[in-house]
């Protein structure tokens, strides 16, 4: 929504580094007009995905939601999601899917566009999956099917770190 700017925050582990990457993406494709955050949503507990929600919460106030899995313990979670649940972003649909495996209450959100898009957090990196914390293979492999039906072909995938080299 241009006239409106709000803007979803996925997984903002470093504070620091969102506000400066709000800051550019203002620059460079608003003319400097603010962003205004309304949702973080947030793919599971850990620290490396979570740890900016209560500071940017309390940076924007609490107009800003905090989403995560219903079972994750989420830090600063104002509305825990269940699988299916929909969030609206200005004019984007965004579905949260239980994505159990790397921790009981992962969750991944897609968003419903054209293409779509579907952040994964770390159940889905290029070339493998995060390890599973709280779950097993099976959960992951269930997982996976889960995601492979919910998505359209054209979906743009978002894994939760970059670790192809590694990984290959």
């Amino acid at each position: 929504d241009a006239a409106d700017r709000p803007v979803a925050l996925v997984d903002p582990s470093d504070p620091t580094a969102v506000l400066a990457a709000l800051s550019d993406l203002s620059r460079d494709h608003y003319g400097g007009a603010a962003l205004r955050p309304v949702a973080i949503l947030t793919t599971h507990k850990h620290w490396d995905h979570a740890a900016g929600n209560v500071p940017l919460r309390e940076k924007f106030g609490r107009s800003l939601r905090v989403y995560g899995g219903e079972v994750d313990a989420v830090s600063g979670c104002t509305h825990p999601l269940r699988d299916g649940d929909e969030v609206r972003v200005g004019s984007l649909r965004v579905v949260a899917l239980s994505a159990p495996g790397h921790t009981a209450g992962s969750t991944a959100f897609l968003v419903r566009g054209s293409p779509s898009a579907l952040f994964g957090g770390d159940v889905l990196f290029c070339g493998g999956c995060g390890a599973p914390f709280e779950g097993c293979a099976d959960d992951m492999v269930s997982t996976f099917a889960k995601l492979w039906r919910s998505c359209p072909p054209e979906t743009l995938l978002f894994p939760g770190h970059e670790y192809t080299l590694s990984i290959l």
